[in-house]
């Protein structure tokens, strides 16, 4: 990718050169920053939905989403967004071009806040929701916790979809076995960077349930149960080794499936 600002303008351009066999548009955009503590974004972008949707995918505890957020979260659309602060609060709301149906648009909005943020504590609550053409309409429930090496982080998602009423929800919790925190501003959480030469490590667990998208470990899209367990090594500012162990059942035919993922990642 490439990105950069000139004046009061901003803009980046990032393709996921894996896919699709020559490359996908990720983030497109330009964006406008000359207003007071509010930004206006024009082109491909996140949509506003889900908070460990928009962390970014280099920075999150487990090296996957959870499926509560591969089913629900609607990533990257085409469109026009606002978004600000006003204290430890943030806010954003686009309209969007639906990309699994392009003939309608999507609006979708979040506001989030850090209820309580000081040296020892941080306490996170923000909701979200999207409605998508005539006959799709989700919501999202978020809340997290940071306390010293201790973090929390757990989402609800709830789906109207056409008529077919579908829900989900995770949590998981870190801890640093080092004298590390995990860092947090602007309503999402950032990168881990090491106090220590020696790095960051971090063990975390997570759970979660119900109908979302388990292709991860091979069950599906379906209503299931899963638990994982990972283990990060933050190498540096820019480098993590990542150890992730995923079992889940689905609820309905208790079809099990499991995952073990590895990963080495240089992100600058």
């Amino acid at each position: 990718y490439i990105s950069g600002d000139i004046q009061d303008w901003g803009y980046k351009i990032q393709f996921n050169v894996g896919n699709n066999n020559g490359g996908t548009p990720e983030d497109v955009y330009i964006r406008y920053n000359g207003f007071d503590n509010m930004r206006v974004t024009v082109g491909r972008q996140k949509e506003p939905f889900g908070l460990n949707q928009l962390n970014s995918s280099n920075d999150i505890t487990f090296l996957e989403r959870s499926a509560s957020d591969e089913a629900y979260a609607p990533a990257r659309s085409d469109g026009i967004q606002l978004d600000g602060r006003s204290g430890n609060t943030v806010y954003a709301i686009g309209v969007f071009e639906d990309d699994v149906d392009t003939s309608t648009f999507a609006l979708t909005g979040r506001v989030a806040s850090a209820v309580v943020n000081n040296d020892d504590l941080l306490v996170h609550l923000g909701v979200a929701h999207t409605s998508r053409g005539a006959d799709i309409s989700s919501t999202a429930f978020e809340a997290a916790l940071v306390s010293d090496r201790l973090h929390l982080q757990g989402e609800y998602y709830s789906s109207d979809n056409a008529g077919t009423d579908l829900d989900s929800h995770y949590i998981q919790a870190g801890w640093f076995l080092t004298g590390d925190s995990r860092p947090y501003s602007n309503g999402v959480f950032g990168r881990v960077k090491p106090n220590q030469a020696s790095g960051a490590w971090e063990i975390a667990a997570r759970y979660e349930s119900g109908d979302g998208n388990y292709a991860d470990i091979e069950l599906g899209s379906t209503d299931a149960t899963s638990m994982g367990i990972a283990l990060n090594w933050y190498i540096n500012n820019y480098s993590r080794l990542g150890l992730d162990y995923t079992t889940g059942e689905d609820n309905n035919s208790n079809d099990t499936g499991s995952e073990f993922r590895v990963r080495l990642q240089v992100a600058l």
